[in-house]
């Protein structure tokens, strides 16, 4: 679980910008079970969602590819070359050079208990500045590590320090690459590899504009074939969102009959993918093809749909399936770019409670996500502090801001007040042009 994300010196963001999943403490905050607590030492409350409003261009997307970027330099930076550049692009309306900051503080399971820990690092295009991780297995916190590339400087703490990965750290690990990336995925440190492991595998990112939906369709039919919850949570997803979809079933077809119902295929490409096929697997060939069964018509038995025939909206909420179930069983942060692309706003709406009611607090899951729906902008579906903008200032420079900090009073319609810009996040038309 993610407690806060801070990041600086990344495409738009100039200056420091923090997203903060803490939950309010006003009295009368309305949804309470939109939030969970931390484990001890210190337990405290965290949201479940965090929704990012803004204009086009204004660096909601930035912001999200910061911590991707943040995310894949952790799990890579290893495999880099000596000299390779990071892959860091700093702020783009300005010469100066300075460094990238990424820092998260979250929880992940160490030695089989969560632990709360705080880890970030300066990185420009070329070379890592400095790096830490601060533990907290009580409320005052350790130093497990501090490390100066351009100084020679290495602090490892007590708890992780050993020889071989003091060696390690000031040895072998290049300029171009973070210490827990190598003491992680290579040394396998026994209370590094962990948080590394974490790191890697539970903060999941989708972009529904820009992905390749197929791709992920195709995990999505995976998990339908071999995960019965997933079978039966992505059904009865379709059935509650008025799809007119009882059951989805992966059958299999003759290559040749499959590719024949591809749209936009002409025959002979399909003929010549085929044989190709045939020559390289020495024979017939079938193919998993996705079945949708609607109700026949005179109320009696099921009639069976390709899927690639429902609708964009429908093979939309499908492709977003499979990684919200993963992230609900897993107690992952799934991480959403344009979520209500293709769908009705009702049906985001109906996504969002059910990733409130799914999120348990034995194992939460969290979703950061942007979107220009401002229908979810009503505390029926939305708390205050989980509403967070974005705005560019006169300099290009993204700013990030929760509508927490804004006085609202208690009836106050936040949709209306948001259109009319009295928050922010709202681009400055000039109808003049």
């Amino acid at each position: 679980m993610i407690v806060t994300f801070r990041v600086a010196n990344f495409r738009s963001i100039l200056e420091e910008q923090v997203l903060d999943f803490a939950a309010g403490t006003a009295k009368t905050i309305e949804n309470p079970d939109y939030v969970f607590m931390t484990p001890e030492p210190k337990p405290q409350r965290l949201l479940k969602s965090l929704v990012l409003y803004g204009p086009n261009a204004s660096g909601k997307s930035n912001l999200l590819s910061a911590l991707r970027f943040m995310l894949r330099f952790i799990r890579d930076s290893h495999k880099l070359a000596e000299n390779e550049p990071t892959g860091m692009e700093p702020f783009a309306f300005s010469n100066q050079a300075e460094p990238g900051l990424f820092e998260l503080t979250f929880f992940a399971p160490v030695e089989g208990k969560p632990l709360r820990l705080q880890y970030g690092f300066l990185v420009d295009e070329n070379r890592v500045r400095e790096e830490w991780l601060y533990a907290y297995p009580t409320a005052r916190g350790q130093t497990w590590l501090h490390r100066h590339p351009d100084e020679e400087k290495v602090w490892i703490g007590r708890a992780v320090r050993t020889k071989t990965y003091r060696t390690v750290a000031e040895e072998r690990t290049n300029d171009n690459t973070l210490f827990l990336s190598k003491a992680g995925a290579t040394e396998k440190h026994p209370l590094l590899a962990p948080i590394y492991q974490w790191l890697r595998e539970n903060v999941l990112f989708l972009d529904l504009g820009r992905t390749d939906p197929f791709q992920i369709r195709l995990y999505a039919m995976n998990k339908l074939k071999q995960d019965t919850a997933y079978s039966e949570f992505v059904n009865d997803l379709m059935v509650s969102s008025d799809t007119g979809i009882l059951k989805l079933k992966l059958e299999e077809l003759p290559l040749a009959e499959a590719l024949s119902q591809a749209d936009n295929l002409p025959e002979e490409l399909q003929s010549q993918f085929l044989d190709e096929l045939k020559k390289k697997a020495h024979g017939s060939l079938v193919t998993p093809v996705l079945k949708a069964y609607h109700p026949n018509s005179d109320g009696e038995g099921m009639i069976a749909f390709d899927f690639n025939r429902e609708s964009l909206g429908t093979r939309r909420l499908f492709t977003l399936s499979g990684p919200l179930h993963q992230a609900i069983q897993q107690g992952a942060v799934l991480v959403v770019d344009e979520l209500e692309s293709s769908l009705h706003p009702n049906l985001v709406r109906h996504l969002l409670a059910i990733f409130h009611r799914e999120s348990k607090q034995e194992n939460p899951a969290q979703l950061l996500f942007s979107t220009h729906q401002t229908h979810l902008l009503d505390k029926r579906y939305l708390r205050r502090d989980q509403i967070w903008l974005t705005q560019k200032d006169k300099r290009g420079a993204t700013r990030v801001y929760s509508l927490w900090e804004f006085k609202v009073r208690n009836d106050e319609a936040l949709e209306k007040g948001y259109l009319i810009g009295r928050y922010g996040g709202v681009p400055i038309l000039n109808e003049a042009v």
